[in-house]
């Protein structure tokens, strides 16, 4: 099984997604789901530098 949810910040907007489908999850899929995308286990920059540095809000002396 595949799942990709764009925009999805919150675990609650995942789990508004997936009902939205019908899809029923049974713990195998969730302890699958779980093995491949185990928590913590991201790592790297969310953006690249370079990317981060054409926004505003990450420009030198502006203020949050």
């Amino acid at each position: 099984m595949e799942q990709r949810t764009l925009g999805a910040r919150r675990p609650r907007r995942i789990a508004e997604t997936v009902d939205a489908t019908g899809l029923r999850l049974t713990e195998d899929d969730l302890d699958a789901n779980e093995q491949a995308a185990a928590r913590g286990a991201v790592a790297g920059e969310r953006h690249a530098p370079a990317l981060l540095a054409l926004l505003d809000s990450e420009r030198a002396g502006r203020k949050h």
